[in-house]
């Protein structure tokens, strides 16, 4: 006798994560708003500057990932990224970003 296929198995798992998707671009719209709200503190910094401050402020988070404050900061600077129609590098702090993740797990 053959195995029965529960029926939408696969889709909701894809369901689930576009739900998900969903949910975090939310969260990211909500940031956004709030920055922009309190009055875009590094708006006046050119991009040079805000690379800059992008950088040191993972470095932070890499040294101490628990940190709200510097949590915070991040998400503004990512926030004002997104502002300047422009995605925030990522790239450049691969390195902090993994120690900031192997770190906050081992927190956890």
């Amino acid at each position: 006798m053959a195995k029965r296929r529960k029926k939408g198995s696969r889709r909701a798992k894809s369901d689930d994560q576009e739900e998900m998707k969903a949910f975090l671009a939310s969260e990211v719209i909500d940031q956004i708003v709030d920055y922009s709200r309190r009055g875009r503190a590094f708006e006046r910094l050119s991009d040079a500057e805000l690379l800059n401050i992008w950088r040191d402020i993972w470095d932070d988070l890499a040294n101490d990932p628990l940190n709200e404050s510097n949590r915070g900061r991040q998400a503004d600077i990512a926030a004002e990224f997104s502002l300047r129609k422009s995605n925030p590098p990522y790239q450049i702090v691969k390195a902090q970003i993994k120690t900031f993740l192997e770190d906050s797990q081992k927190a956890w």
